[in-house]
C-alpha cells in the first residue's frame, strides 16, 4: 500500500478510533511501550520518530491511538544553497510515535519525561488551548528532576513585527522566510507580516514572541522561563527536532518546574 492510500486510510480511521477508543487504552499502551523502551523524552507535533522520544503526531500519518516503535525513519535535511530537502535514512533503537488529539490530554502518567520538545507547534492551537496543553506537559514533566524542562519555538511574532516597522525587503524575501509563505501574491508589508498568524491551510490560531510563550507557560505553572539560541539545550537530539532553517523566522525558550 502506497504512503497516500495508507494517509487516506488513516484520515478515514483517526475520527472513528478518536470516539470509539478509550484514553485510557491509549495511555496503558503508551506507559508500556515508554518503560519498555526507557523513553524519558516527549517531543510534541514532530513529523519524524527521534532516537529515545515519544513523538505525538497531531496529523494523521498512523493509526490513531495506538503507539508504535520505530526501527527506522526519515531525518529531513534542508540545504540551503540548493535550496531543497535532502532526506536520510535513520536507525532506531528506541523510538515511538503516536497519532494523537492532545485536547484529550497527554497519554501518558504524571512525572514520566525528563524534557519536552514542542517546535513550530504551539501556534497551531488557540492561546487558551495552548494554555491547556502546556498545563498537561507541566503535569508530565518529571517534578523529582531539578532540570526538568519545557522547550518551546514557534514563528517569532518580534521578528515579523520588526521587519513590518522597517519594512525590511531584506527579511520578508530571504528564502527561509519567503519560502514559508502560504498565500500567493502578498505584495504589501501588512500582508507579509500577517499572513504568519494565519498561515492558510497549516491555520496558525496564535502570533507568539518569546516572552508571551514564557508568560503563557508560568501560567500554566511553569516556574522560570529563558530565551535560548537555536540547539541551545540539555535536550538530546535538538538538530533533528528544530530546523536549522527555521531559525531565520523562529524563536527559542525553555521554561523549567
Amino acid at each position: 500500500m502506497s504512503f497516500l492510500t495508507k494517509q487516506n486510510a488513516y484520515r478515514f480511521l483517526t475520527p472513528v478510533l478518536g470516539r470509539v477508543l478509550p484514553a485510557s487504552a491509549t495511555r496503558t499502551l503508551v506507559d508500556k511501550k515508554l518503560k519498555e523502551n526507557n523513553i524519558k523524552y516527549l517531543d510534541i507535533g514532530g513529523a519524524v520518530p527521534v532516537e529515545g522520544y515519544l513523538v505525538i503526531h497531531l496529523s494523521p500519518v498512523e493509526v490513531y491511538g495506538i503507539p508504535r516503535k520505530r526501527s527506522r525513519g526519515l531525518a529531513h535535511h534542508y540545504d540551503e544553497r540548493g535550496i531543497k530537502y535532502k532526506q536520510e535514512i535513520i536507525d532506531f533503537t528506541a523510538a515511538v510515535t503516536l497519532n494523537y488529539n492532545l485536547m484529550e490530554g497527554i497519554p501518558v502518567a504524571d512525572n514520566t519525561f525528563d524534557g519536552i520538545n514542542m517546535s513550530h507547534c504551539l501556534e497551531h492551537f488557540t492561546r487558551s488551548d495552548g494554555l491547556a496543553i502546556l498545563k498537561e506537559c507541566r503535569r508530565v514533566l518529571n517534578n523529582a528532576n531539578s532540570t526538568a524542562v519545557l522547550r518551546i519555538s514557534c514563528p517569532d511574532l518580534a521578528k515579523y513585527a520588526t521587519a513590518y516597522v522597517n519594512q525590511d525587503d531584506s527579511y520578508f524575501n530571504h528564502p527561509l522566510v519567503a519560502g514559508f509563505v502560504n498565500y500567493e501574491g502578498l505584495r504589501s508589508y501588512g500582508d507579509l507580516f500577517i499572513h504568519k498568524a494565519y498561515d492558510a491551510h497549516n491555520g496558525h490560531k496564535w502570533f507568539y514572541d518569546a516572552e508571551s510563550a514564557i508568560q503563557l507557560a508560568l501560567d500554566a505553572g511553569f516556574k522560570k522561563g529563558l530565551i535560548k539560541k537555536l540547539h541551545e539545550t540539555s535536550l538530546p537530539y535538538p538538530e533533528v527536532i528544530e530546523p536549522a532553517f527555521r531559525e531565520k523566522e523562529s524563536f527559542y525558550v525553555e521554561v523549567y518546574l
